[in-house]
């Protein structure tokens, strides 16, 4: 949290390539895993140097229960889910831990979540995609972008995410 709306182009190539690598582990297992909670709090640096993701503790059954008993998901991560999450059968696929990162980055680099943390309902209602600072190259923009894109399936997949931010750092 203490590198929201502080890091610089370099270290988020680097923060990208590290996660999306992750993301890509975890998408490819025979049963694949969908964090569905990827946000600024989940990601940690280690000794290392690298970003690595954390808290799998909200698991599908938990969310199912919290689903069934509040009438929505859980509150403290609205901000990070993608519009698909707010469609009338939301199903956890790997393009929403795709939109989180996405977000995440925004947040990273701006200090505040994109669409006010209305992502999803707002993109939904037609909302302007958001643009990175004067500083940061198109490049990422463009990444960041294609990450919030409003389609499900027009977003990267973590592996096409690490192979290209590999290329930048």
């Amino acid at each position: 949290a203490k590198l929201i709306g502080e890091m610089k182009e370099a270290e988020i190539w680097e923060f990208i390539a590290d996660v999306a690598s992750g993301l890509a582990y975890l998408h490819r297992q025979p049963s694949p895993i969908i964090h569905q909670d990827i946000k600024p709090e989940n990601i940690l640096v280690a000794k290392t140097g690298e970003y690595v993701i954390t808290d799998f503790g909200i698991s599908q059954q938990l969310r199912k229960t919290l689903t069934r008993t509040s009438g929505n998901l859980a509150s403290g991560s609205a901000a990070y889910m993608g519009p698909e999450k707010w469609s009338k059968h939301p199903m956890p696929v790997k393009a929403s831990d795709i939109w989180s990162l996405g977000a995440t980055i925004y947040e990273l680099i701006v200090g505040d979540l994109p669409f006010c943390g209305q992502g999803g309902t707002m993109l939904r209602s037609g909302a302007e995609m958001p643009d990175l600072p004067e500083g940061f190259s198109p490049e990422l923009n463009m990444v960041m972008q294609s990450c919030l894109a409003l389609e499900t399936w027009d977003r990267p997949t973590a592996e096409q995410l690490a192979d290209y931010a590999r290329k930048k750092i």
